[in-house]
Formats: structure tokens, C-alpha cells, sequence
């Protein structure tokens, strides 16, 4: 006698043999739904961690151009504060440098009979004489010397303007 299984849609040698195959393909059903639900849950999991991947990813995003935001308006701030002091200081230098010269000139207009003297200030040491003369040779080096160095000052500071 043949026995068949509705289940399987098969026929079996005997009752044993078809209780068996249908308790193993149980067995198998519950394990492949098992393996199913357990790649569904960690599906889920990943999902989960790509969703909080892209909202760290977006957070940076949006944090990191407010920072930058906040770093190039204080360069601005900076440099604006930079320039409005070099400015400053450069015309105070400027007046104390053209101070010097008209004092100079002065001193040599008042002594025409000729003049020698040491000027000190601190490790600064200039010495200035004339020989009776009205012109300004002897200066024309040393002020020539200072207008290099301011020129080049100047040029550097437009350097670091750029």
C-alpha cells in the first residue's frame, strides 16, 4: 500500500516514512521562516544604523559650515582690526620719521658755521655734522636708508593684506 501526503504532495512506502519526511519538512519550514524573520530584524537594524549614519553625517555638514562661518567672519574681524592698526601706527611713524627730518633741517639752518653731534636713544646711535653748508648730502643716505626700509615695511604688510 502507497501513502501520500497532501502536504508534500508526494507518495511514501509506508506511514513511518511519510510522518518522517513531513516532520522534516516542518523542520525545514520553520527554520527557513526562522532565517527569514532574522534577516528581517537585521535589516532593520541596518536601516536603523544608516538613518542615524545620515543624520550624523547631515549634523556635521550643517555644524561644519557654521563653524567655518564663524572662523572666516573672525579673519575678517582680524584683519580688519589688523589694518586699521598698522594704518595707525604707520602714521605715527610716519610723523615721528618727518618730525626727525624737519628738526634736522632746522638744527642745520640755525648752525651754518657747521655742527657735529651724537644723537642716542637707548642701543640707537646717530651722529650728524655738517660743515657750514646749507645742503643735506649727509642726510640724504640716512633718510634714503629709512624710506627703503618703510617701503619695503609697506610692501610686506600689502603682502599680508592679500
Amino acid at each position: 500500500m502507497k501513502y501520500y501526503s497532501e502536504q508534500l504532495d508526494k507518495l511514501f512506502e509506508s506511514e513511518e516514512a511519510l510522518n518522517e519526511a513531513e516532520a522534516k519538512a516542518k523542520a525545514e519550514a520553520e527554520e527557513k521562516a526562522r532565517k527569514a524573520q532574522e534577516t528581517r530584524t537585521e535589516a532593520k537594524e541596518l536601516e536603523e544604523s544608516f538613518k542615524a549614519r545620515n543624520a550624523a553625517l547631515k549634523k556635521y555638514n550643517e555644524e561644519f559650515v557654521e563653524a567655518r562661518n564663524t572662523y572666516n567672519k573672525a579673519v575678517r574681524e582680524a584683519r580688519k582690526v589688523f589694518e586699521e592698526t598698522v594704518t595707525k601706527i604707520t602714521a605715527e611713524k610716519d610723523e615721528a620719521v618727518n618730525a626727525l627730518s624737519r628738526a634736522l633741517k632746522d638744527f642745520e639752518k640755525k648752525h651754518p658755521e657747521g655742527y657735529r653731534t651724537t644723537l642716542r636713544d637707548g642701543d640707537n646711535v646717530l651722529t650728524v655734522s655738517g660743515g657750514g653748508n646749507t645742503n643735506t648730502e649727509l642726510y640724504k643716505d640716512y633718510f634714503n636708508s629709512l624710506k627703503f626700509a618703510d617701503d619695503l615695511f609697506d610692501g610686506m604688510l600689502d603682502l599680508l593684506r592679500r
